[in-house]
């Protein structure tokens, strides 16, 4: 009886090794098409930054404008694809097979402090930008760079990314569901043959 509760031990803990590098393949997978989303995203908030100034100079910005806009988004952006990796690292490291409700609690969370990350990094950064971009300019022009970058870039910017992210929950939860009902198949199995 032993050496069949043993064989059976074993095999459940292949099947989970089985499982568990599945699960840990759809984050980094999961993660590469959220670096790239976000870069691209990103880079069309820019442009559109760049034209809304162009109309508030009333001139083609020059490149020392523009420098410091594209500065600002290659930190924004830097900043989002380390928390993304923060993100993958924290998942992979709590996946377990086994427990359902964990896992969705834990692609929740991570969504949660990365959204609050990413918020208070902007918030810190934007203030010098818009500082730098409007010191030629009247306080008309200064109060509707702040009301563009509010509108334009952080709010479409944390709407966006949540919707990305809620959109991308959902695939790795629905992953982790047909791994999870899998598993217990072939474990099922697994006990009906020992």
């Amino acid at each position: 009886m032993n050496s069949n509760v043993d064989v059976l031990q074993e095999l459940k803990k292949k099947n989970k090794e089985i499982y568990l590098n599945k699960l840990i393949v759809d984050v980094d997978s999961n993660s590469e098409i959220l670096e790239i989303t976000i870069n691209n995203m990103i880079n069309l908030f820019t442009e559109e930054m760049i034209n809304k100034l162009s109309e508030i100079y009333n001139k083609n910005i020059d490149d020392k404008n523009r420098k410091v806009i594209i500065n600002f988004q290659e930190k924004i952006n830097n900043k989002l694809i380390n928390l993304i990796h923060d993100r993958a690292f924290n998942l992979k490291n709590a996946v377990n097979i086994e427990n359902n409700l964990n896992y969705k609690q834990n692609l929740d969370d991570e969504t949660n402090v990365l959204i609050e990350k990413i918020t208070k990094y902007y918030k810190e950064k934007v203030g010098k930008v818009i500082d730098d971009l409007s010191k030629e300019l009247d306080s008309f022009s200064k109060d509707r760079i702040v009301d563009y970058f509010h509108i334009l870039y952080y709010e479409r910017l944390i709407n966006k990314l949540k919707e990305i992210l809620l959109n991308t929950n959902l695939i790795l939860f629905n992953n982790y569901q047909v791994s999870l009902e899998k598993y217990d198949n072939m474990n099922k199995k697994a006990l009906s043959n020992v």
